[in-house]
């Protein structure tokens, strides 16, 4: 997601491409928002339940259209940052940024990664090799 990826479409207009599934947006903010989808990051929080979302305008929409009173169990909370996660897979996820474990090595040359679909990325767009070398 950086200035780097920026280019422009037929007309001349900038535009701005998804590194991850290459989805063109016209506007930063929208491809900003966009990449939630791939990071699996919800930065909004439901004051009143451990439901997390991409967009704020979808917490007013889960707030009002049902009120859910508070849940027993606590949210998987990551104990460094406090951030909180709905999925276990999520948590053990976000964890690889406080530990530095890139457990995704690329078989071409020495970098590793934390997800999986960021080592296709770099796969792909490094060493021209589609689809993480499968298929």
């Amino acid at each position: 997601m950086s200035a780097a990826g920026d280019s422009a479409n037929n007309s001349g207009s900038k535009v701005y491409p998804c590194e991850v599934c290459g989805h063109v947006f016209k506007w930063p903010y929208l491809l900003a928002r966009h990449y939630r989808t791939h990071t699996g990051e919800k930065p909004y929080p439901c004051p009143h339940c451990t439901y997390r979302t991409t967009r704020r305008e979808y917490i007013n929409r889960h707030v009002c259209a049902a009120p859910v009173p508070l849940l027993k169990e606590p949210a998987l909370m990551c104990h460094v940052c406090c951030k909180t996660f709905g999925f276990p897979s999520h948590l053990k996820r976000h964890m690889r940024i406080h530990t530095g474990e890139r457990p995704y090595a690329c078989p071409a040359c020495p970098q590793r990664f934390i997800q999986k679909v960021h080592l296709k990325l770099h796969m792909c767009s490094h060493h021209g090799i589609k689809n993480g070398g499968q298929g």
